[in-house]
C-alpha cells in the first residue's frame, strides 16, 4: 500500500529553474535583467529648456553674422560697386555724355578726391541707405559739385566701406577735387563742425560751397557731423528749381521701405532652413546641408541688406 502512494504522489518542480531554462546564466552578482537596453528618452531632446537654448543660438549666429556683414561682407560689396560704376562713369565723362543735372538715384552723378587721405569714390545720386550702400551719395535737393550754390554730399563712417571714416581728420585748407559732366571743380575745406551748432550766415551773400555730411561715431551715431568747404574759381549756373526729400534722405535716417523685403527675405530664410532640415532627416545629414548651404547664404546675405537699409544711412 506504501509503495502504491508512493508512486503517485507528485513530484515538487522548481518553475524558476523551467523558466528560466535556455537563457544563458547572467553569473554571479548580475540581475537577469541588467544587460537589456533601455529606451531612450527622445522627448528630453525636444525639451523646453533644449529648444530655449537652440533659439538663444541661433539668434547669436544671426547677430554676429551681421555683425560681420556690416564690417566686412557690405565693404566688399561697396568695393565691387565702385568699380564697375567708375568705369561707367569715366566711359560718360570721356563721351561727354556724364549728367548735368538730377538723374534717377543710385546712378553716378561724380567723381569725389580728397588727396590728403588718398580718396577716390564715385558719387551717386541720392542718400537713402540703399543709394548709400554704393558709395557717397548727393543730395537731391541740392545742386552737382562745381554748380553755384550748396552741394551736399553724405558718406559712411564705417559700414558699406566707410568712405567718410576718415573725413573728420582733414585740416583747414586741404583740397576736395570733384569731377562732373560740367567739369572739374575745386574746394578748399572752411569748417568742420557738428550740424546742430550755430554758425553765421552773411544775408544776400551766396555761398558756393560743398558739404560732407557724415555720422560722429563709426558703430551708435549721434550727431551729424559736417566738413565745409568752399568752391576755389568761378561756378558753373545752378538749375532752376531742385527735387525734395523725403524723410529717407535726411541724416542718421533709415530707409523704412526696406521693412518689406526684409521680411519677405526673413520668410525664405525660414523656409529654406526646414526644408534644409527635412532633407537632413530623410536624405543625408552632411550631403543636404553641402547642397543647401549656397541657396541659404545667397537669402541669408539679401536678409542682412534689406536690415542694414533700416539702419542710419550715416552709419
Amino acid at each position: 500500500m506504501t509503495s502504491s502512494l508512493a508512486a503517485i504522489t507528485p513530484i515538487p518542480t522548481d518553475n524558476t529553474d523551467r523558466e528560466s531554462k535556455g537563457r544563458p546564466n547572467p553569473g554571479p552578482g548580475r540581475h537577469p535583467t541588467a544587460g537589456r537596453a533601455r529606451p531612450s528618452n527622445n522627448g528630453q531632446e525636444s525639451s523646453p529648456p533644449h529648444l530655449i537654448g537652440l533659439t538663444f543660438s541661433a539668434v547669436a549666429v544671426l547677430l554676429v553674422g551681421f555683425l560681420m556683414f556690416l564690417l566686412i561682407g557690405s565693404g566688399i560689396a561697396e568695393r565691387r560697386a565702385q568699380d564697375t560704376m567708375y568705369a561707367s562713369f569715366r566711359g560718360q565723362l570721356s563721351k561727354a555724355t556724364a549728367p548735368t543735372g538730377p538723374v534717377k538715384d543710385g546712378s553716378p552723378v561724380a567723381l569725389l578726391e580728397i588727396p590728403r587721405l588718398g580718396m577716390r569714390d564715385v558719387v551717386v545720386q541720392g542718400t537713402t541707405s540703399g543709394d548709400l550702400a554704393k558709395g557717397p551719395g548727393l543730395r537731391s535737393d541740392s545742386v552737382l559739385p562745381g554748380q553755384a550754390g550748396s552741394s551736399v554730399v553724405y558718406g559712411r563712417r564705417r559700414a558699406y566701406g566707410g568712405p567718410f571714416r576718415n573725413v573728420l581728420s582733414l585740416s583747414l585748407g586741404d583740397t576736395i577735387t570733384t569731377t562732373t559732366g560740367l567739369g572739374v571743380a575745386h574746394y578748399r575745406v572752411t569748417a568742420i563742425r557738428d550740424a546742430s551748432a550755430p554758425f553765421s550766415v552773411t544775408p544776400g551773400v551766396r555761398t558756393d560751397q560743398l558739404i560732407l555730411v557724415t555720422s560722429d561715431a563709426p558703430l551708435v551715431p549721434s550727431r551729424t557731423m559736417l566738413v565745409v568747404s568752399t568752391l576755389v574759381g568761378k561756378p558753373s549756373p545752378a538749375p532752376a528749381a531742385l527735387p525734395t526729400i523725403g524723410a529717407a534722405e535726411r541724416p542718421l535716417h533709415g530707409d523704412t521701405s526696406a521693412a518689406q523685403p526684409l521680411a519677405w527675405w526673413s520668410l525664405a530664410l525660414l523656409v529654406s532652413v526646414s526644408l534644409a532640415a527635412v532633407a537632413a532627416v530623410r536624405w543625408s545629414r552632411i550631403a543636404a546641408w553641402v547642397v543647401a548651404s549656397p541657396l541659404l547664404l545667397a537669402v541669408l546675405w539679401n536678409v542682412f541688406e534689406s536690415l542694414g537699409r533700416l539702419l542710419p544711412n550715416t552709419l
